[in-house]
């Protein structure tokens, strides 16, 4: 079966989701010299969102000078790689600049995709003072909702949980509720959050994993038809199994245990939760 140009598009944007270490211009160099294929719009997009994830400014420049080259223009998601790219590095005027610029040149829709870019690249510095500050600016309407798309807030708490000092999250559990408290629910929210405690739970994320699985008590309406008791069940098992595995100290399974009671307090496996742990602590 021969490689087509949307089968590499698919696998760079795995490849790129997953956290995957390559090298645009080689891609395109063998895409085109060794594969004779003819690199498309999408393609150019996942390129320049690699090369923008390492805030390698230069790097965009020529990424952006070959998309020219080839006859494609710099969208939407382009511009928000860009973004990106230079607030990551901390040039937050140019990256502002560029923020402000998409409602004129793309739509409504970019102005979100644009700040949510600006909140990864402040997250992903583990810059508190921006990150609240990008946030405050996308609170928008009288019910005080996040601009920002779920899968972007998902992402940015990620990237904080990612840079948490002892890699549980502890540090960032308030700014976590707080931006949950003010997401909008948007189809889809719940498969992502489901995929999002997984993430959390498997990296040793605890805390940052028990403000997520908080907030299924706030989508009921979204939970009707979903057993809402078998998913809390597999989710508190896995994090229970996952902090025994690990052998996790005393002190931080005491606190973690505490915190699925309270959240889940008339929940079975709340009471499992802390039965496993005080089994391993004895």
């Amino acid at each position: 079966m021969p490689i087509s140009t949307p089968c590499i598009n698919a696998l760079l944007s795995s490849l790129l989701e997953i956290g995957y270490q390559f090298d645009s211009f080689e891609v395109l160099q063998d895409m085109e010299g060794k594969r004779k294929l003819n690199p498309d719009q999408d393609t150019f997009e996942v390129l320049l969102g690699n090369i923008a994830r390492h805030g390698d400014i230069d790097g965009c420049r020529a990424m952006v000078y070959e998309m020219a080259r080839h006859g494609f223009l710099v969208t939407s998601a382009c511009n928000d790689a860009l973004v990106y790219c230079f607030a990551v590095r901390g040039h937050h005027a140019k990256a502002d600049s560029l923020a402000e610029q998409a409602l004129g040149k793309y739509g409504a829709d970019a102005v979100s995709s644009a700040q949510g870019a600006c909140a990864k690249a402040a997250a992903a510095r583990a810059d508190l003072n921006r990150l609240r500050k990008v946030l405050r600016r996308a609170v928008m309407g009288s019910e005080r909702k996040l601009i920002l798309s779920c899968s972007d807030v998902l992402e940015t708490i990620w990237l904080l949980a990612e840079k948490s000092q002892d890699g549980d999250g502890a540090e960032y559990v308030n700014l976590t509720e707080q931006m949950l408290n003010h997401t909008s629910h948007e189809s889809g929210f719940f498969r992502l959050l489901i995929r999002e405690v997984e993430r959390h739970i498997s990296h040793q994320h605890y805390y940052t994993a028990v403000a997520l699985l908080e907030d299924t008590n706030r989508i009921g309406d979204c939970l009707k038809n979903q057993q809402k008791s078998l998913f809390l069940n597999q989710m508190i098992g896995q994090l229970s199994r996952q902090v025994v595995r690990n052998e996790v100290n005393v002190t931080k399974i005491n606190d973690i245990a505490n915190r699925v009671v309270a959240v889940f307090q008339n929940h079975p496996n709340a009471c499992v939760f802390t039965f496993q742990a005080w089994r391993y602590i004895g």
